[in-house]
């Protein structure tokens, strides 16, 4: 103990340092110490649950967004075998408007063919009827007198002016 007091320390005071060091310390850690701790542990749980709630969200909208994704490849097939099926239809659709027309004008032109023949045939009719009747007024004139070659181009010259009135 001398050495202590040699040294300036008094161990009385030392002694009573050191328990009001203690006492000091038991109070802190009481009142202080443990509080202070037991905020920081409530706060070191709640960031864990958020860390593993954030976790959970990001996990759900990963999923979501597959999901979306799927969906969205399935619309876009949706719809491609839709435009491919309108196409389709489209085409099959054309192919019968141009095969229906393809009828009517066939129709049309075999009408017309057949209108074509009967007014040929009523040509070929009256030509006839008027070639027989020229033929006849020829005759007729002929077996009236003899022809030579003078009443012969007079013949025909009256046959020729006749043709030409009956047009």
């Amino acid at each position: 103990m001398e050495i202590l007091t040699s040294l300036g320390i008094d161990p009385a005071v030392m002694l009573a340092q050191a328990v009001n060091f203690f006492a000091l310390l038991a109070i802190l850690s009481f009142f202080i110490y443990k509080p202070v701790f037991k905020l920081l542990d409530e706060r070191k749980d709640r960031i864990a649950k958020a860390e593993e709630h954030a976790q959970l969200v990001e996990d759900k909208l990963t999923r979501v967004e597959e999901m979306t994704q799927k969906e969205f490849h399935k619309a876009q097939e949706k719809s491609h075998e839709i435009i491919a099926a309108a196409k389709d239809s489209a085409t099959k659709q054309g192919e019968e408007i141009v095969t229906m027309a393809k009828e009517k004008v066939g129709k049309i032109v075999e009408e017309g063919r057949a209108v074509i023949a009967k007014e040929k045939n009523s040509a070929a009719k009256q030509i006839q009827a008027e070639v027989s009747r020229i033929v006849i007024l020829a005759t007729e004139k002929l077996l009236r007198r003899e022809v030579d070659a003078k009443d012969q181009s007079k013949l025909i010259d009256e046959v020729i002016t006749e043709i030409a009135t009956l047009k």
